[in-house]
C-alpha cells in the first residue's frame, strides 16, 4: 500500500501511523508526505486531483511496478 498526501492536509497522522501498521507487519509500503498542495487543508486534501504531471505520479507509478513485479511467479526453466 502506497500512503500518500500533501502537508498541508486535514491531518497525515493516519498516514503515519497506518504506514507503521503495514511495516510491523511485514507488508510491502510506502509513505510519502508531499510538500503543500495550495494554501488551505481542502486544497491540500485535493492534490491527487491530478493535473497533467502530478508531484505524485512518477513514484506512484514506480511503487506499481515494483508491486507487479513481486508478484509475478518465477519463470520455470
Amino acid at each position: 500500500m502506497f500512503f500518500i498526501q500533501a502537508e498541508k492536509n486535514y491531518n497525515p497522522a493516519p498516514s503515519h501511523v497506518l504506514s507503521e501498521v503495514m511495516r510491523n507487519a511485514d507488508k510491502p509500503m510506502r509513505v510519502h508526505v508531499f510538500a503543500a498542495n495550495g494554501t488551505t487543508e481542502q486544497e491540500g486534501h485535493g492534490f491527487c486531483r491530478g493535473g497533467v504531471q502530478p508531484a505524485w505520479g512518477p513514484e506512484v507509478l514506480e511503487f506499481l511496478r515494483e508491486s507487479f513485479e513481486r508478484q509475478q511467479p518465477a519463470a520455470a526453466y
